[in-house]
């Protein structure tokens, strides 16, 4: 017997995982645009042969480091997007058929831990209340019928 999967689920599913994007995202964005301000202002001092202050050059390395950082969970976050995607798709991609209700849910309470990880290491906010939220969904995704 083949359970469908309830398609609402599904953009609850998916609204979770944009709140989680924009974040990091938004966070990258950021730090891109704070580093490349530092960049530009060590480049004018550098050609107008100004000293470079020793707090320019540190806050240039923090903001590499920490866009190294954020663009390592950019990474992660599509990572685990594609593994999403491949676990919601209605046919089990290794040929064997249809996918269960049931066989979604358990894969995707599977990535719970991983998403709850990779939301504490770069401190997206409200992801604890997102993550509860997914959670049922996936709680109901493995009830519907």
């Amino acid at each position: 017997m083949v359970v469908r999967v309830a398609p609402i689920c599904f953009m609850e599913c998916v609204v979770f995982l944009v709140r989680i994007g924009a974040r990091l995202g938004g966070q990258l964005a950021r730090t891109k645009r704070q580093l490349q301000k530092t960049n530009r202002e060590i480049t004018a001092r550098h050609l107008k042969k100004k000293p470079i202050s020793l707090t320019l050059n540190q806050s240039q390395a923090r903001l590499q480091e920490q866009y190294n950082f954020l663009e390592k969970g950019v990474e992660t976050y599509h990572n685990l997007l594609h593994q999403i995607s491949t676990i919601v798709h209605p046919f089990a991609l290794d040929g064997s058929g249809f996918q269960t209700g049931i066989d979604v849910a358990s894969a995707l309470r599977k990535l719970l831990p991983v998403l709850a990880a990779n939301g504490q290491t770069y401190q997206l906010a409200k992801v604890e209340k997102a993550l509860e939220q997914f959670s049922c969904q996936i709680f109901a995704w493995g009830r519907w019928n």
